[in-house]
């Protein structure tokens, strides 16, 4: 194993406590609090100007960006939670943008496994629930309008597979084990 600086080892321990208890909240209460995730966005920033400088303060400018702007996307569109924008926004401030590429791109990978072994879970307990896949066709006439959902959060929040935030944290300790803890 490499030796760890006084920056790795800061870097380090902040990730890995920030992920573990988000993810710990939203399996809880799909929510991830206010009061966890502000100091964690300006506590990266303050690790990024000490350790980088402005450099670094640009570099975790860009992985807000880049970590926050697609999930903001989302909830704005109402795919996604509110939670989830400010996980990514705090965590990227901490990694930059290339660590947040990566986290994101590793986090959508254990979403997919993870969407598809809870889908083939369900289909071992209840084989019945395959015929779910071959809908029939809607009996609407063509021209007129749907039901708008009106879902509430509430429901919003049921519906949802899995907690984002634990892809996340899978995600990003994976990366620090490959970047910081292997040989």
């Amino acid at each position: 194993m490499q030796h760890l600086d006084t920056e790795s080892i800061i870097l380090v321990v902040s990730i890995l406590i920030f992920t573990s208890s988000a993810a710990v909240s939203d399996f809880l209460t799909r929510r991830i609090p206010n009061w966890m995730t502000l100091p964690v966005l300006l506590l990266g920033f303050a690790y990024q100007a000490t350790f980088h400088g402005w450099s670094g303060v640009l570099d975790g400018l860009q992985g807000f960006g880049v970590g926050a702007g697609p999930l903001l996307v989302m909830w704005l569109i109402g795919s996604g939670g509110g939670g989830d924008v400010k996980l990514m926004g705090a965590l990227s401030a901490w990694l930059g943008f290339r660590l947040t590429v990566m986290v994101l791109i590793g986090s959508i990978v254990c979403v997919l496994l993870g969407s598809l072994l809870m889908w083939a879970w369900s289909v071992f307990l209840n084989p019945s629930s395959l015929k779910k896949l071959v809908r029939p066709r809607s009996s609407a006439k063509p021209g007129k309008r749907k039901h708008v959902s009106t879902m509430t959060v509430e429901e919003r929040k049921q519906r949802r597979l899995m907690p984002f935030a634990i892809p996340v944290s899978v995600a990003t300790w994976m990366l620090v084990f490959w970047k910081f803890l292997t040989f």
